[in-house]
């Protein structure tokens, strides 16, 4: 086990404001005025140089014991900045402004060595706060709110950042991370699509914040992040996930809260799974994340959400998974076995990626976006008496490089797009005598499995629906569905 190292960073510094607007802002975008030391003065703020700092008539001089002060301004502003610094190496301090109405760019810094933004509200805002190119920087206690295909929090190539105590609401991203070391302390992120986008995120440290109804993820890593430590955070009410690490190395997931969410890792070798995963919970039951355990037998009910990564000979038997992004997800695991469970209202029940002689038997897969999911190299693995229904899209999905896996008396009903099986040398019956059970077989001859390996069960029968068939019971559950859409109704167990 990796241990968790947690570097404590003092930054002596009063720092400056976040930063600019990506792509097509410019200087020329905002009206320059004088700025005098005044409350509620209005119109777009803009300082480009040490020059302009000094002469701008700002309380303060400019140093870390007495910083240049924009402070109680209100700007509303209209497709333009709300307030621009940029080139500036004197020390300064943003504080209690409003910028509302419809800005292009709430607050914007570029190429300014100390950063520091606090209680400063920004509403209606394309970006609402951009730091670029800046050394260090601080924002606190601001609240921040961006149209739907908006940007909170912007960071790219930042030494250090400390963001503590805001609101980012809705938009695209609560904040972007771009080629930066930050910290994010007590934030909350309210309805945003990511919450955090690091792309890619190394050596950051995301502790006890909280990730409300974001539609995507609330902490998504891409592009080979690393070495990040997320801790103590609270994720709910996702309509996909909770974490999403893909291609990511090293990381450290500890004591996390998730309520109808939970973690995604993808990757395409075993380092993009090998991360420190401990303490966290899973709609109030704990995450189990196995990573190169041989020989255990665990009971099912005991976990909200199960990973198996280079595993070998786990079995998993009984209990009830619902309301998680992946149910059960085996990677780069052989010979495990997963038994009389019941898998409902997931992304993907099962997940079986890169893995060999995997065993899913007697087990109930329901009302997921995808019964059973086969991804990577998976071969060799058997599904047996299995109950895999209503599925959104579909009861089992198998990507191409999946070959040799074995499907027998199985019962797909009610699933909106079938079964796929885009592998190879499948076999969905067993030579002899047996096949599965399909809703929509017409009662003769062969059953096709739709998809590009031309699959064909030579021994399939009707789904019948029996009072043995654990098909009476409904419960109201959170159904994750997939991208985008989540429901609350009735299932039928």
């Amino acid at each position: 086990m990796r241990k968790i190292i947690i570097l404590a960073t003092c930054v002596v510094a009063l720092l400056c404001i976040p930063v600019i607007p990506l792509g097509d802002v410019t200087e020329d975008t905002v009206i320059p005025r004088t700025i005098e030391s005044t409350p509620a003065q209005f119109g777009p703020i803009v300082i480009t140089s040490n020059s302009e700092m000094i002469n701008a008539g700002l309380d303060g001089a400019g140093t870390l014991e007495d910083p240049y002060r924009i402070y109680s301004f209100y700007i509303p502003t209209d497709g333009t900045h709300g307030i621009w610094v940029s080139n500036v190496d004197l020390y300064f301090r943003i504080w209690d402004c409003t910028i509302s109405g419809s800005p292009h760019l709430g607050i914007g810094i570029r190429n300014c060595q100390f950063v520091n933004i606090s209680d400063c509200a920004v509403t209606g805002a394309e970006y609402g706060i951009s730091i670029v190119d800046s050394p260090i920087a601080f924002v606190e206690d601001c609240q921040v709110t961006v149209v739907d295909d908006g940007i909170g929090l912007t960071l790219d190539n930042v030494l250090l950042a400390t963001i503590s105590g805001c609101t980012f609401s809705g938009g695209e991203t609560g904040s972007e991370v771009i080629d930066s070391i930050v910290f994010f302390d007590g934030n909350s992120f309210i309805e945003n699509n990511n919450g955090i986008l690091g792309e890619p995120i190394t050596n950051c440290f995301i502790t006890s914040n909280s990730f409300e109804n974001c539609t995507s993820y609330g902490i998504r890593f891409e592009d080979y992040s690393r070495a990040c430590t997320i801790v103590g955070n609270t994720f709910s009410g996702f309509y996909t996930g909770g974490i999403l690490l893909r291609y990511s190395e090293n990381m450290s997931i500890v004591g996390n809260n998730f309520t109808h969410c939970g973690l995604t890792v993808i990757g395409v070798g075993i380092a993009d799974y090998d991360h420190y995963v401990e303490g966290n919970l899973v709609n109030l039951k704990p995450l189990l994340y196995l990573i190169g355990t041989d020989d255990v037998h665990y009971s099912g009910d005991d976990y909200g959400q199960i990973y198996l990564v280079d595993c070998n000979h786990i079995t998993i038997t009984g209990g009830l998974i619902t309301s998680t992004q992946r149910g059960v997800f085996t990677a780069y695991s052989t010979e495990c076995v997963v038994q009389d469970m019941m898998i409902t209202a997931c992304q993907a029940g099962v997940t079986l990626g890169h893995s060999r002689y995997i065993t899913i038997r007697n087990c109930t897969i329901r009302s997921c976006s995808t019964g059973v999911l086969f991804w990577g190299n998976s071969e060799n693995n058997s599904l047996t008496y299995n109950q895999i229904s209503y599925s959104f899209n579909q009861g089992i999905l198998i990507n191409p490089d999946s070959r040799w896996n074995f499907f027998v008396n199985n019962s797909f009903h009610h699933n909106d797009d079938g079964l796929l099986d885009n592998g190879s040398e499948n076999d969905w019956d067993d030579g002899e005598q047996f096949g599965n059970f399909y809703d929509d077989y017409s009662g003769y001859g062969n059953y096709t499995i739709p998809g590009t390996a031309n699959s064909v069960d030579n021994y399939p029968d009707r789904y019948v629906p029996t009072s043995s068939g654990g098909i009476q019971t409904p419960v109201e559950v959170t159904l994750i569905v997939g991208l985008g859409i989540m429901a609350t109704g009735v299932i039928i167990v």
